[in-house]
């Protein structure tokens, strides 16, 4: 059972959340952190086997996401999510004190997390994080891109930054399990808008997380999925080859959304184990 809250950024902007109590005396919070495109409501199940393991779970739809405010892919700053997440996590310090609150950042939201622990926590600061198919390593961002492209791309983001372009993912690239597919496909808080600040956010949130990851301080559990073809598992080895106190987790043969692949079951019961180590 969850239940449904809003609050306002700092700039204003509505936001939209849902929390899922898992109904005795929590040992915990993990707070979900999605990724790109999406929204938190598709974590209901993960939510659940939190739960079950005697953690709380909650999380809020980015900005210009799901049923939160702000035009639909667009920024108006690029470290707007990263001050919402700090503002959320600030929000639990008087319901959770002491207990461990740990981020669950996937996907764009795995490199947000990233980014957060080693260059930007400013407040409350969770105890551990999870991440799984962090966007650092992108299949269409390449070092060797000519110089008047991307000359062209950062003109665009000055003078048309919420101007959006389509970045619809290929659903067949996210889970092998078919139904996952038809129910991203049919889900009509799901979008494809992508504005050029956000595109350009994605890269600086990705470089940051690489250029400091040795100043992890917190412990990390982070998957990623051998055939991820969003988000290649090449970036998640090299942060992990410069951080300390990382647990690296490669599923054989998972695509990008590891708690809605196949193997979803086992991926929870490695996150729980995890948990437990805290």
């Amino acid at each position: 059972m969850s239940t449904e809250f809003t609050w306002h950024a700092k700039d204003g902007t509505k936001m939209y959340g849902r929390q899922w109590p898992c109904g005795t005396d929590p040992k915990g919070l993990v707070c979900f952190v999605h990724g790109f495109g999406e929204h938190v409501g598709r974590y209901s199940h993960v939510a659940g086997y939190l739960n079950g393991a005697g953690w709380d779970a909650a999380g809020f739809d980015h900005r210009g996401h799901g049923q939160s405010g702000g035009r639909r892919g667009c920024l108006p700053y690029a470290d707007a999510p990263l001050d919402d997440i700090q503002a959320f996590l600030d929000a639990q310090e008087e319901t959770y004190g002491s207990k461990p609150k740990v981020l669950y950042g996937h996907s764009m939201g795995g490199s947000l997390v990233l980014c957060y622990l080693v260059d930007y926590a400013q407040g409350s600061v969770p105890s551990a994080a999870i991440v799984s198919g962090p966007g650092l390593a992108l299949p269409g961002r390449k070092a060797d891109t000519p110089p008047w492209i991307q000359k062209l791309f950062r003109w665009a983001v000055k003078l048309r930054p919420h101007s959006t372009i389509k970045a619809k993912l290929p659903a067949s690239y996210l889970s092998r399990d078919e139904q996952v597919v038809a129910d991203y496909e049919q889900d009509p808080l799901v979008h494809s808008e992508m504005s050029y600040r956000l595109s350009d956010a994605l890269g600086q949130w990705a470089d940051r997380a690489l250029n400091a990851a040795n100043r992890l301080s917190v412990p990390l559990l982070l998957m990623h999925g051998q055939e991820d073809r969003i988000c290649l598992p090449e970036g998640s080895q090299r942060f992990a080859r410069s951080a300390p106190g990382v647990t690296m987790k490669i599923w054989p043969e998972a695509y990008h959304e590891l708690h809605n692949d196949l193997d979803w079951k086992q991926v929870l019961g490695t996150v729980v184990d995890w948990l437990q180590t805290l």
